[in-house]
């Protein structure tokens, strides 16, 4: 199990287990902390500045110290009463690389203290299945109409009704996401019309200039 703690100016992931020492219990424990690390690396648009791993195991061999720290970027200490790995703890203040304030915002409301009673509206609710969507292409009007147990008419109407059209709910999101993602510069832009479910860079290019008048380059320098 791996615990979050904050200790001084460092934040300390836990891999906490009971019992004595041993060494696959003890490496399992390691691997958890390195591949905890990994998806951090992954996830954060600012790479984690880790400051050390401690092991239980207390004794390393050269070679496997030098590659376990070659990938740390800092040192391995070993004979720790339990694995962690120490990180800067501003780590807690970076950004999330396709974090979704939409998607939060949504479960904010819906599960925080005096969240509203009313169901999220269709729009809100297909806005959202088009958003978790994108990454495996643009969905259409009956694999959301299917992902939200209505017929394609029922939810044509649900969203005629809120003064919406499921092509226009479409672009929408694309455009804002558009722009969420240029802001991260670590997502190329052929990394950001993959995101967006274009399967051909030209059609994304297209896209942007008519909801911005201007290049996803040309945007990306604007707000860089």
């Amino acid at each position: 199990m791996s615990v979050p703690c904050a200790i001084a100016l460092h934040l300390c992931l836990l891999a906490y287990r009971e019992g004595v020492s041993r060494l696959g219990r003890d490496l399992m424990s390691d691997y958890a902390l390195l591949v905890a690390l990994r998806l951090l690396r992954h996830a954060a648009v600012h790479p984690p500045d880790v400051r050390s791993l401690r092991s239980r195991r207390r004794n390393h061999s050269a070679p496997e110290r030098e590659a376990v720290e070659a990938f740390l970027g800092a040192p391995l200490v070993g004979g720790s009463p339990h694995a962690e790995l120490v990180l800067a703890d501003d780590v807690l203040d970076s950004a999330t690389v396709g974090a979704d304030a939409e998607l939060a915002a949504f479960f904010r409301g819906l599960l925080g203290p005096g969240a509203p009673s009313e169901p999220p509206s269709t729009l809100d609710r297909v806005r959202s299945v088009i958003a978790d969507s994108l990454l495996h292409g643009a969905p259409s009007l009956p694999e959301v109409a299917r992902s939200l147990a209505v017929s394609t008419r029922t939810l044509q109407r649900r969203l005629a009704a809120e003064q919406a059209s499921f092509s226009d709910v479409l672009d929408d999101v694309r455009r804002e996401r558009a722009a969420r993602y240029l802001r991260e510069p670590t997502l190329s832009i052929a990394e950001v019309a993959y995101l967006l479910g274009y399967t051909e860079h030209a059609s994304f290019y297209r896209a942007f200039r008519r909801w911005y008048d201007q290049t996803p380059a040309e945007f990306r320098a604007s707000v860089a």
